[in-house]
């Protein structure tokens, strides 16, 4: 069928309308005086929390990756993302009564309100120092009542100006749970201690006092959630039992016995007439509350997966899940004991990158031991091993090598022209952690558990043997090939070694071990002629040692790093060691002038420092995504970052401006821009259109919802989005994507006043052209790489 859209429907535009905003103002055209935008991907780590709202349209949940996400759970799409946490993990969500905001609580020491619908945030309640690991919000919504974990204390919060009303320590014991009844005057909570011992105790809102007692039990018969119904009855799942109280008189009314292992979540319908628990393992059970009886029994999930929260809708007909390990969230139809909606990140992270001598090809080896070479020139990719654990360009022309978790290096021919490896050496007896080519020749060093080899990759011959004390986490060797630094996991020494002898000939100590936390040496990195031996680790330091005295000469540090010590000392042992983390160096490359060095840290910041002056600059800002690997292209012009969230960033080294990014998706191929005038939502190139979450929003940004996958404006938006133009021109560097960008949208101006003047086809829902102004609208084309995919 020919659908048209006619010169009626499309609001007029001035000819004279800027360039940048042309693609904003032809999707504005399509979509009626809203407009369009897109998100990509999923949360990155862990979820944490989870609520869904009454009508069971949307839910929302938190990760380890310190965000929110609001989703459409009909389609999966991801409508909002709420950015602003800076510390540790975001731990639980709510959803307000009204359901116009949400609430969210983490390890940075705040709880944020957000509006669900422009997606900012309007309110941060701080005063906690240390995560928060429980909060409510009353009923009437006109307060929120907050946990601490360290010292115990309870806030209560005035809506809807966020004042501190009251701070007490009610609790012997940490709260990790709490409800407010109906009237705003009661609070219930669980808590736990050290020595496993757990109670569920009530307190009056809201000066905190009249605490009464529950329930305490040991760890011989855990006590691990609790729920409140409508009619203000406690729900406690512990042991094996889900048990009853009346809230007010404290009198126990009820015992379900389930018969199972263990209850870790429990939760309850809005009639108040069924009862939902998670039991171990892995088995969500619907109980009637009135007879005891179960009505449902089924698995939430495979096997070995389990269940970190959940949340129902009042109807008691929808559940949502967050599962580990597979760090997803799946949405189930409660009726027909049927998952119905699985939302899971499709990438993996990339923690080892090695760029070619030419510059032409990226290496990476990802977390699920995938290893790829990535065509910088037209985008393609090559997939080589499902089970490596480290990648590296040789010395030797044309040849590539990968460690795997079995012992085995493989070589490679990285023009592509082989399926399978030009060579295999049996290595190791276990998994192979480091590899390091020698810089000039054919020799490798591979390092395993309890060994370090030198291997002739021309002859496969292992040419020495080096017994070490535990696995090799850092491998370098100077350019005379004499010696070779060791850095292992579980250690903060480094070993040096003579390459003539085989024998160790110094210990390098500096690195502190602070209350049980190695800061494992990250990376090694001999400088030429003798200058000495570079060395980072996750306490935040570099060093310069000197080769000859084996002392340190220099040392560089995150300016945060030097206080971790006096926090380790202090009560907030928890934020401690979060910072440490944050400040921990976990990927470094160095300049060829020997003097500046690139480091990526736990919290996503990327600093240039200079040695010498002890100076930095900042390359990237802090995301809260660890770096897991950098390397530079030949010139130094360009640097590749590897983020924990499964993308590699592209970044200018000249003026700091991401380039373009590209995504490891498991299947497939994925690259983006960030923003620009020319993209206000930046472009992407890809064969996974289903990864792109595409939403309406009003003029106002207040967002409408998610546009359907079937939906033909969806369908026009990512015609002007996925462009495989744009993309490798900003990949070359600002100036190639200025010359090419300019030309493009000059097209699609002149084609937007074509498409006032006259109708034209829309495209039929099934075939996917990407949209080109200089051939009209569309035309088809493939995308180099191991898909199928569009030009545009």
């Amino acid at each position: 069928m020919d659908r048209t859209i006619h010169m009626e429907q499309v609001s007029a535009r001035s000819a004279s309308a800027l360039p940048r905003h042309i693609i904003r103002d032809i999707l504005a055209d399509f979509s009626h005086g809203t407009r369009i935008v897109h998100h990509i991907g999923t949360h990155l780590h862990q979820y944490r929390g989870i609520a869904i709202t009454a009508d069971g349209s949307r839910m929302v949940t938190t990760n380890l990756d310190r965000t929110a996400c609001l989703w459409d759970v009909t389609s999966g799409q991801c409508l909002m993302i709420f950015r602003g946490h800076t510390g540790g993990i975001c731990r639980s969500v709510t959803f307000t009564n009204d359901e116009k905001h949400i609430v969210t609580a983490a390890d940075d020491g705040t709880l944020r309100m957000w509006d669900c619908a422009t997606g900012r945030c309007i309110l941060i309640l701080d005063g906690h120092k240390g995560h928060v690991t429980a909060f409510a919000v009353s009923p009437d919504n006109r307060h929120i009542v907050s946990s601490k974990y360290e010292d115990r204390t309870v806030r209560v919060w005035s809506l809807p100006g966020g004042a501190c009303e009251r701070v007490a320590t009610p609790a012997i014991l940490p709260l990790e749970k709490m409800f407010v009844t109906k009237d705003g005057k009661t609070l219930v909570g669980v808590a736990n201690d050290p020595d496993h011992e757990s109670i569920v105790c009530r307190w009056s809102l809201p000066d905190l006092d009249n605490p009464f007692r529950f329930v305490r039990e040991s760890r011989h018969n855990p006590l691990w959630d609790i729920a409140l119904t409508g009619d203000e009855k406690l729900v406690i799942a512990m042991g094996s039992a889900l048990h009853l109280f009346d809230i007010h008189t404290g009198d126990e009314e009820k015992v379900i016995p389930l018969n199972t292992y263990e209850l870790n979540r429990v939760t309850v319908t809005a009639d108040n007439r069924r009862l939902v628990a998670y039991c171990s393992p892995r088995t969500i059970r619907v109980v009637d509350r009135e007879t005891g009886a179960i009505e449902r029994s089924f698995y939430a999930g495979p096997e070995n997966y389990d269940v970190s929260s959940i949340a129902i809708t009042p109807d008691g007909k929808t559940l949502c899940t967050t599962m580990f390990p597979d760090r997803s969230c799946r949405v189930w139809d409660v009726g027909r004991e049927k998952c119905i909606q699985t939302i899971k990140n499709p990438a993996s992270a990339v923690i080892h990158l090695s760029m070619s001598r030419d510059g032409k090809h990226l290496a990476a080896v990802d977390e699920g031991g995938t290893a790829k070479i990535w065509n910088l020139i037209d985008g393609s990719h090559r997939t080589l091993s499902h089970d490596a654990r480290g990648i590296a360009f040789l010395a030797l022309p044309g040849l590539i090598a990968t460690g795997h978790k079995d012992g085995r290096v493989c070589l490679w021919d990285d023009s592509g022209g082989k399926a399978e490896p030009v060579r295999v050496l049996k290595a190791h007896r276990g998994e192979i952690s480091c590899l390091l080519p020698f810089r000039g020749g054919t020799r490798l060093a591979t390092g395993a558990y309890d060994t370090v080899r030198l291997w002739d990759m021309e002859s496969g011959d292992c040419l020495m043997t080096f017994s070490v004390p535990i696995l090799v986490a850092a491998l370098a060797i100077d350019e005379d090939a004499q010696r070779m630094a060791v850095g292992c996991t579980n250690s903060t020494h480094i070993n040096v070694y003579d390459l003539r002898s085989g024998d160790r000939i110094a210990v390098l100590e500096d690195y502190n071990d602070l209350t049980g936390i190695t800061p494992v040496i990250r990376h090694l990195h001999y400088l030429p002629g003798g200058q000495g031996l570079i060395s980072c680790a996750g306490d935040g330091r570099v060093i310069l040692w000197n080769p000859d005295t084996s002392e340190a000469m220099r040392t560089v540090e995150e300016p945060e790093s030097a206080m971790i010590v006096q926090y380790f000392l202090g009560n907030s042992i928890s934020l401690s060691i979060q910072k440490f983390f944050d400040t921990a160096i976990c990927s470094m490359v160095v300049q060829n002038d020997g003097r500046h060095i690139v480091t990526g840290s736990g919290a996503g910041g990327i600093k240039r420092w200079d040695l010498k002056s002890g100076e930095c600059e900042r390359c990237h800002p802090e995301e809260g995504l660890a770096v897991k690997s950098v390397a530079l292209s030949p010139d130094e012009r360009t640097l590749f970052a590897a983020f924990s969230d499964g993308t590699v960033r592209i970044i200018d080294m000249g003026s700091a401006a991401v380039l373009c990014g590209l995504w490891n998706v498991e299947e497939g191929f994925f690259w983006f821009t960030p923003p620009d005038e020319h993209a206000p939502e930046g472009w992407v190139w890809t064969d996974r259109e289903d990864l792109l979450h595409v939403v309406e929003e009003d003029n106002e940004g207040k967002v409408l919802g998610a546009i359907p996958f079937s939906d033909e404006r969806r369908r026009a938006y990512i015609h002007t989005r996925n462009n495989a133009k744009m993309v490798p021109a900003r990949l070359k560097g600002l100036d190639e994507y200025t010359r090419a960008v300019k030309p493009y949208i000059l097209a699609l101006t002149k084609k937007q006043q074509e498409v006032i003047a006259r109708p034209f086809p829309m495209l039929p829902k099934g075939d996917g052209p990407a949209f080109d102004p200089e051939t009209h609208l569309s035309r088809s084309g493939t995308v180099p790489g191991e898909k199928g995919g569009r030009n545009g």
